[in-house]
C-alpha cells in the first residue's frame, strides 16, 4: 500500500524554512537497539530509584485501602515488592488494579479502559500469588507498562528507519525521545497509556509498510486489529480511524487510475474492514456494560426506577454517561479559575502537539507518511484543551509520534536566520519535568 523510497538529498520531507538536515543525520549508528536498550534500563532505573526514595507517607492514602501492609512476617523479598508495588500503585492504577482482580463492580469504574483491565487480568493470575491480592495484579501492571514502553520504543525506531530509511540518526533520536517522555514513570506503573503505545505504534507500522498485494492487505487487517485493542484501551485510540480514512479516500482511487478495478474494490474492502475493527474497540465494551446494567439476566431490557439514566439514551453509552456524570468531563468544563494552574502546566506540551502536527501537514512537498499521523495527533491535543482534564496530555501525548519526529528534526537542523533554537530547552524540559512528576507520582500528589 505503501511505497517507501530512499529520501534523496533534493527531496528531504524534514525542512526548516532556513537549512536543511544536517548530514550527520544520515551517517549510520551502530548497535541502535543495544543503545536503546542500556539507556532505557538506565532511564527506567533512574525513576524506579526516585519514585522509591520519594519520602511516605504519601498525600493520599488510597492505595493502602486495596494493598495490604508489611507485616513483620513477610520475608525480605515480599517486603520489597510490596514496598515496590505500593510505591507505583497511584491514580488510576488503583482502579485498574482492583478491576483486574475482580471485575467491573461499579459503574464509575468503566471509565478504565476495558481491554487493558482484562489483559491486566490475565497477567495477574498467571503470577504466583507472594501477597495477598490485588499485589501480584500492580506487579501484573507495573511489568506489562515497563515492557510495553521498551516495545513501543523499538518498534518506533523501526518505523521510522522504515519510513526514512537513509535517516539512521533521525531514527535513533526519536526513538530515543520516546524513552524520555513525558509520560515518565506513568509508562512503568499500572496504566494504560503505554500498553496503547505498543499496540498503536505496532498498528501503525504494519499499516504503513503494507504492500500493494494480497499480504499487505493481511497487514492492513493486522493493523486494524492493533488498532482495535489500543481503542479497547483507551479511547482515544479512535482517532487511528483517521489514517484509515485518509486511504480509504485516496488508495483506491489510485488502483483505479491504473485501471486495476480488483484491487480497487479489495482495497476498500480491506480498508473498511481494518475502519469497522477500530469502532468495535469502543463500541464493544458499551455493549458490554450495556447488557450487565441495563438487561436481566433472562435478556430482558430492564425497566423501573432500578434502570439507570444512560440506559434510556439514544446512544447508550456507559462510557460518556461515567465520564459527564462521575469524572465532570465534558466540553469546555475544564475552563475555570482554578484550572488555570494546570492549563500552564500542560501549555508546553500541547504548544509541541499543535506545532508539530501543523507541520506535518503544511510541509512544502506534502508527504502523506507524517501527515496521516499529524491529523489524529491535532485533533488529540484539540480535545485535551477542550474536554479532557487538560493536564493528562503530559502522558496521553506518548502515544504520538510526530511530535518526536518534529523535535528530532529540530535538533538536526540549523535555526532560522535570527531566530532562537529551542530544541535542547524542549529536551530538558521534558528530562526535568519527568524527575519531578515522578517525585509527584510516588508521593500521591497532584497533578496526575
Amino acid at each position: 500500500m505503501v511505497t517507501i523510497t530512499e529520501v534523496n538529498d533534493d527531496e528531504k520531507p524534514f525542512e526548516r524554512p532556513a537549512g536543511r538536515i544536517r548530514n550527520t543525520l544520515r551517517e549510520p549508528i551502530k548497535y541502535p537497539t543495544l543503545r536503546l536498550t542500556v539507556i532505557f534500563a538506565l532511564w527506567r532505573a533512574f525513576l524506579f530509584a526516585v519514585a522509591l526514595l520519594t519520602p511516605s507517607p504519601p498525600y493520599d492514602t488510597s492505595a493502602s485501602r486495596i494493598l495490604a501492609p508489611i507485616t513483620p512476617d513477610d520475608s525480605a523479598i515480599v517486603k520489597g515488592l510490596k514496598f515496590f508495588c505500593e510505591k507505583l500503585t497511584r491514580w488510576d492504577g488503583i482502579y485498574y488494579v482492583k478491576v483486574a482482580e475482580r471485575g467491573y463492580v461499579n459503574e464509575q469504574e468503566w471509565a478504565f479502559g476495558w481491554g487493558y483491565t482484562r489483559v491486566l487480568a490475565v497477567l495477574g493470575r498467571v503470577l504466583p500469588q507472594f501477597a495477598p491480592d490485588p499485589y501480584r495484579f500492580a506487579l501484573a501492571g507495573i511489568l506489562l507498562s515497563t515492557v510495553s514502553h521498551y516495545l513501543s520504543v523499538l518498534i518506533l525506531h523501526r518505523l521510522t528507519t522504515k519510513l526514512f530509511p537513509n535517516q539512521q540518526r533521525f531514527a535513533f533520536t526519536t526513538a530515543l525521545l520516546h524513552v524520555i517522555t513525558t509520560a515518565g514513570i506513568f509508562l512503568s506503573a499500572p496504566g494504560a497509556e503505554a500498553f496503547f503505545s505498543v499496540l498503536s505504534f505496532a498498528g501503525s507500522y504494519a499499516f504503513m509498510t503494507a504492500g500493494d498485494g494480497i499480504s499487505g492487505d493481511m497487514q492492513i487487517l493486522l493493523a486494524g486489529l492493533l488498532w482495535f485493542g489500543a481503542t479497547s484501551v483507551r479511547s482515544n485510540g479512535i482517532l487511528n480511524g483517521a489514517v484509515l480514512l485518509w486511504y480509504f479516500v485516496t488508495e483506491p482511487a489510485r488502483f483505479l487510475g491504473e485501471g486495476n478495478v480488483l484491487r480497487a474494490i479489495t482495497r476498500y474492502f480491506v480498508l473498511g474492514a481494518s475502519g469497522a475493527m477500530v469502532g468495535l474497540g469502543m463500541l464493544l465494551p458499551q455493549i458490554i456494560a450495556w447488557l450487565e446494567f441495563c438487561t436481566t439476566k433472562d435478556g430482558f431490557i430492564t425497566e423501573g426506577p432500578s434502570l439507570r439514566p444512560w440506559c434510556q439514551r439514544t446512544v447508550p453509552s456507559i462510557y460518556t454517561w461515567v465520564q459527564d456524570h462521575y469524572w465532570n468531563v465534558g466540553f469546555l468544563r475544564y475552563w475555570t479559575p482554578g484550572n488555570i494552574p494546570l492549563f500552564l502546566l500542560a501549555a508546553p506540551m500541547l504548544t509541541i502537539l499543535i506545532k508539530s502536527a501543523w507541520w506535518g501537514i503544511r510541509l512544502p512537498r506534502p508527504d502523506a507518511r507524517i501527515m496521516v499521523f499529524a491529523i489524529p495527533q491535532l485533533l488529540l491535543a484539540i480535545a485535551a484543551i477542550t474536554n479532557y482534564h487538560t493536564q493528562i496530555i503530559l502522558r496521553l501525548s506518548s502515544g504520538n509520534f510526530v511530535w518526536y519526529w518534529w523535535i528530532a528534526t529540530l535538533l538536526s537542523t540549523p535555526p532560522v536566520a535570527g531566530g532562537k533554537d529551542w530544541s535542547p530547552w524542549i529536551v530538558r524540559w521534558m528530562v526535568i519535568y519527568a524527575c519531578i512528576q515522578t517525585v509527584l507520582f510516588a508521593g500521591f500528589l497532584p497533578p496526575a
